[in-house]
């Protein structure tokens, strides 16, 4: 039982866990990108291991001591015979046999320091000095294509995210007007058919929505990958409020493609490692010289002495070795001219990499002022549309229509920003240099006008406008809700005066929520609920002018955000 409680308690504790939460900014994402890429990574462990190779290199030029000990045993011993008087006469006297061991065994030390061996060490040196130049290139580049991806991962998820957000929004408004003509519907000014068409387009907007979440999805678990960060993290992304984008120029400069971009200079450095790889092959056609010296400790016995030193130079040249130089030669020689095409190709491919991603991003800046322009008159008709909807003149209908009109207009203002953004990180990566001569920085556009503050001033300010009271009504008794049976005698029940109605429903709880919505908000009004063929109309009744019932309509709707009419059958 304790081992239970305490297994339960663990489990709570690790559930009970917060996830991780990061809040990014572009600058944090490409920070994050570069330290984490294991790519990046890999390419320094190669530089460090061409580094080695260099330094290895290096030390060819300098002498080598190598120990060398051998144990040999022989079916029979070494013999020297000495014939009789091979001295003189009597010199030896007779035969003398010198015989060795069987078992030899010997250690020695020899120092060998190389003379010439026909350029080979020098060649090696460089081909390795290229190769580590190269390397260090790489390591540049793939920190520049890291940060492109990075870069262009983080605008991509922020453009996921505002099409969710504009959706969601889009959602909602066509959920308010689907209620609304169902309020029409029931009340007997909408048709079928225009209920059924709503109702068709939320289930298409409802369908888009889900897909964009998806998306969304799709998208910050790739930024996750990107900055090798656990799936369980929660990320917050800081949206920028300023963008980049080309000078205005009309002078038909281009950019011009440079040389110096990192994958570009690795190819040069391989080509000139290439070079020096066929120096090297051409070196083994040439004799090796060197000097030695050999200190060897090995068994006494009547032939050898223990200890033997000897010193000297060595001249190596190999005469005939079946072609296998000139072979290799000739691959050496392919192999510099593929580097060659392959680097003349490249240089050509970013020239036309660069024209083509300089068009696009001229392009999009176009495309950014056109939306923004397009935001900017749709903030503008909404400003206005909600004016008129304040005096009465618009409906509930149009601002939420307006409203949407600027979301879809912000959003694809705000995706072109971004659009724009990852079309620079990849113009950065084509060219290899800063663009900052060529860019400038400007702010982005708020989706609602920022109120200007107003400037200080010594001037007398005028008196402040009287408010316009809203127009008085003479009261009348609240009448308490009666829902007689016959529709006829309600008909002919009628409050005299104008009157003007709220909403027609079939359901006489729904009316009788309004009436209380509406009394709340007009207790000095009248209001009823009369019954005519089967429908609740609920009215403001007892209106003596008609002009006074029509400077109620917009207080009416600033109160309930209904639309209220005058029926025509009013006198």
């Amino acid at each position: 039982m304790q081992r239970m409680t305490a297994r339960a308690l663990l489990i709570l504790l690790f559930t009970a866990l917060p996830v991780s939460a990061m809040e990014l900014g572009l600058e944090d994402c490409l920070r994050l990108s570069v330290e984490n890429d294991r790519e990046i990574k890999a390419a320094q462990a190669r530089e460090e291991a061409r580094g080695e190779e260099v330094s290895a290199a290096r030390k060819n030029f300098l002498p080598e001591l190598r120990m060398n000990a051998s144990y040999t045993l022989l079916d029979r011993p070494p013999r020297v015979i000495i014939d009789a008087d091979s001295f003189g006469p009597g010199f030896p006297t007779q035969d003398v046999n010198l015989y060795g061991d069987r078992r030899f065994r010997s250690a020695s030390l020899v120092l060998e320091q190389p003379l010439y061996r026909g350029g080979a060490l020098h060649q090696e040196l460089e081909r390795s000095q290229r190769l580590a130049a190269q390397s260090r290139y790489e390591t540049k580049r793939r920190t520049e294509l890291v940060r492109r991806d990075a870069e262009e991962f983080f605008l991509r998820t922020l453009n996921a995210q505002l099409q969710r957000e504009s959706l969601d929004k889009a959602l909602e408004s066509q959920r308010e007007q689907l209620r609304m003509l169902r309020e029409r519907r029931n009340e007997g000014y909408a048709q079928e058919e225009d209920l059924l068409r709503r109702q068709s387009e939320l289930a298409f907007a409802e369908a888009e929505a889900q897909r964009a979440r998806i998306r969304e999805k799709v998208a910050v678990d790739r930024l996750k990958n990107a900055l090798y960060l656990d799936k369980s993290t929660t990320l917050s992304l800081r949206e920028p409020r300023h963008y980049q984008r080309p000078k205005v120029t009309d002078d038909g400069t281009a950019l011009t493609a440079s040389t110096s971009r990192s994958d570009s200079l690795a190819l040069e450095q391989q080509v000139l490692a290439a070079d020096s790889e066929v120096r090297k092959a051409r070196a083994r056609l040439y004799p090796e010289i060197s000097l030695f010296g050999q200190y060897t400790r090995q068994d006494d016995n009547n032939l050898d002495r223990d200890e033997v030193w000897s010193t000297g130079a060595v001249l190596e040249w190999t005469i005939f070795e079946w072609g296998k130089n000139l072979a290799e030669i000739r691959r050496a020689q392919a192999e510099r001219l593929r580097l060659t095409h392959q680097r003349a190709a490249h240089t050509r491919g970013i020239s036309d990499e660069v024209d083509e991603l300089w068009g696009k991003v001229r392009e999009k800046a176009l495309l950014v002022d056109a939306w923004e322009l397009k935001t900017r008159l749709n903030r503008t008709s909404l400003k206005r549309v909600r004016a008129e909807f304040n005096e009465g003149q618009s409906t509930l209908a149009d601002v939420l229509a307006r409203e949407a009109e600027l979301l879809d207009a912000y959003y694809e203002y705000r995706r072109e920003i971004n659009e724009l953004g990852v079309d620079l990180a990849y113009l950065r990566a084509a060219l290899g240099s800063p663009l900052d001569a060529w860019l400038e920085e400007r702010e982005i556009l708020p989706l609602e006008e920022q109120p200007q503050p107003p400037a200080p001033t010594t001037m007398s300010l005028p008196p402040p406008i009287p408010a316009i009271p809203e127009p008085e009504i003479p009261p009348r008794a609240q009448a308490p809700l009666s829902l007689p049976a016959s529709p006829v005698a309600m008909a002919h029940e009628r409050t005299p005066g104008h009157s003007i109605q709220l909403g027609a429903f079939t359901d006489p709880a729904n009316a009788q929520a309004l009436r209380n919505r509406a009394g709340a908000a007009f207790p000095k009004h009248q209001v009823d609920i009369t019954r005519i063929d089967g429908t609740y109309k609920v009215l403001i009744a007892g209106i003596e002018d008609r002009e006074q019932a029509r400077a109620l309509l917009p207080v009416i709707r600033r109160k309930l955000t209904i639309d209220g009419f005058l029926p025509r059958s009013d006198p």
